[in-house]
């Protein structure tokens, strides 16, 4: 009974998008698409909100790997971003430069310590709402014994990292991988499917990546930085840590 209410519940067209990129008739594939879910049952729901108001958590006994810990900031993005702006373009641009691959400034942390096995990050990720609500988030995996190190470290990383000015080598490298970023979006079915899907759950239109474009085009590294300043000023990092802790506090 609990699996039919789950199903009924969750397994309806209210919740699901379905993209599609190919050779095909659209109408008789929407034929298609109708008569196999027109079965399905549920009522519309709300589009969830995420809100990254700090929390007190109790203590939960679940089995996990106990020689790592997940170590994750996150916070709500301190900038109003529209998502075709100077501001915006210039936050992905820093996004990659503080965490986009091999050149950006947390890998080389990593490797500079040993301390991270991994570690990810991204700042302005759009929420299920759209791009009225971004968060920014930087998560690691470390060792139990190296985790007041690691903190300490991650710490004072996200105190500093927006106020150490952004070198051309740096633009350059990221303007590259979003200009590279951009054309594969429109390069392959998978990509063409998710376009889609952003051109309806975002409300983007077909000009977007010429627009896109034309800003990141437009930016040098003194703007970018000049928007980094303004991002660093509001908004605390809430840390959340999943593991074995060792001295919690």
């Amino acid at each position: 009974d609990d699996v039919r209410k789950l199903y009924a519940d969750v397994c309806n067209p209210f919740l699901w998008m379905l993209s599609i990129a190919g050779n095909f008739d659209s109408k008789e594939l929407l034929d298609v698409i109708e008569k196999a879910t027109r079965q399905w049952t549920g009522k519309p729901q709300p589009v969830l909100s995420v809100s990254l108001r700090a929390t007190q958590i109790p203590d939960v006994d679940v089995p996990m790997q106990r020689d790592q810990v997940f170590v994750q900031y996150v916070r709500e993005s301190p900038l109003p971003l529209s998502e075709i702006s100077v501001d915006r373009v210039a936050v992905d641009l820093l996004s990659s430069i503080y965490f986009g691959g091999l050149s950006a400034r947390m890998f080389k942390l990593r490797e500079a310590t040993g301390i991270f096995y991994t570690f990810g990050g991204v700042l302005a990720s759009p929420t299920p709402t759209g791009f009225e609500r971004t968060q920014d988030s930087v998560h690691s995996i470390v060792s139990p014994e190296k985790l007041q190190e690691a903190c300490v470290l991650f710490e004072s990383f996200l105190r500093n990292v927006f106020s150490s000015p952004v070198t051309q080598d740096e633009f350059d490298i990221a303007v590259h991988a979003l200009r590279s970023k951009i054309a594969e979006s429109a390069v392959g079915s998978l990509s063409l499917a998710q376009h889609f899907v952003n051109l309806m759950f975002f409300n983007r239109d077909e000009d977007y990546r010429r627009r896109y474009l034309l800003v990141l085009d437009s930016l040098t590294p003194e703007v970018v930085q000049e928007v980094a300043v303004r991002y660093a000023q509001n908004g605390k990092f809430v840390r959340v840590r999943v593991g074995t802790i060792p001295n919690p506090v």
